[in-house]
């Protein structure tokens, strides 16, 4: 027999063709893997994203944030330098920094009569602008901080189908229904546990003084597991989906919500994550629908 035939007469019956495929499941990985191509189940693939995005959105704030800190104090800096000058006459040399700066610049001038006030002037002018730095260091890495933990909450509750009620019947209002359902899951989620930073790190979540551990493997809970435990009723179990509630459609090249549904779009068009081309397309459809990463 010709492979024509043999496939025309497999086509013939579904359930020869399936056991036929599942008993050559083996093969086709190897094949798959000897050409180079990447299998993984969804399970990898959806933690392969979490950490793929996470990358990308740490890198890109935490080089914002740092950028407009650091230009911030660079021009508070500048206003000092200007004032070591105008007290004692000394200009500064190239790339000199401040603190160096005005010690040498108050000892070359101690002949002079350099008022006792003067000098404790600058001197916390100096400490001020350091303080000032700092608070707002801080404060950026704060900001950097709840948006990691925003980022675990909005991924997974994207990833998951929230069950609309039956009586809600166009797209639009099905959305919206999800949209609120979203909000108030992240809202009641951050308001019942506390994230906090490890030595190493890593986000932990704390209930009062207690971190919620898993009780399987002993390892701490992401907010994808706490979630799936405290709300559980509000989303359509796997394989359920489409049984008497109408959860709306998410995704697809024209109606992008989610950086998930950005993924999802280039996986299916062959874009393999991490490539110089997939990287670019992403940046591009995140930027033109206005997507939070």
């Amino acid at each position: 027999m010709t492979i024509e035939e043999i496939k025309a007469g497999v086509e013939k019956d579904p359930a020869l063709k399936t056991a036929l495929l599942s008993s050559f499941k083996d093969e086709f990985i190897k094949g798959a893997t000897a050409e180079g191509l990447v299998i993984r189940s969804k399970e990898d693939d959806q933690a392969f994203l979490d950490n793929h995005v996470k990358t990308i959105v740490d890198g890109k704030v935490a080089t914002e944030l740092q950028g407009k800190v650091d230009a911030e104090f660079s021009k508070a800096m500048n206003k000092i330098d200007e004032e070591i000058k105008t007290i004692t006459g000394i200009e500064k040399n190239a790339n000199e920094k401040t603190t160096a700066y005005a010690k040498r610049a108050i000892t070359e001038k101690q002949k002079d009569p350099i008022t006792a006030a003067k000098v404790t002037e600058l001197e916390g002018l100096i400490a001020s602008t350091k303080k000032d730095y700092e608070d707002k260091l801080a404060a950026a890495q704060k900001d950097l901080f709840d948006r990691e933990v925003k980022h675990q909450v909005t991924t997974f509750t994207s990833s998951m189908n929230i069950a609309v009620p039956a009586h809600i019947k166009t797209d639009a209002d099905k959305q919206a229904y999800v949209n609120q359902q979203r909000a108030l899951i992240e809202q009641g989620f951050l308001g019942t546990v506390t994230p906090k930073k490890d030595n190493e790190g890593n986000i932990i979540f704390y209930e009062g003084d207690k971190p919620l551990m898993n009780t399987k493997d002993g390892k701490p809970k992401n907010a994808a597991d706490i979630i799936g435990e405290k709300f559980a009723h509000w989303f359509i179990p796997k394989g359920q989906e489409g049984r008497g509630t109408g959860a709306a459609s998410e995704g697809g090249s024209g109606a992008f919500k989610t950086a998930d549904d950005v993924h999802k779009y280039l996986s299916s068009q062959g874009k393999e994550a991490g490539s110089t081309e997939y990287f670019a397309e992403f940046e591009k459809l995140v930027t033109e629908h206005k997507i939070t990463v």
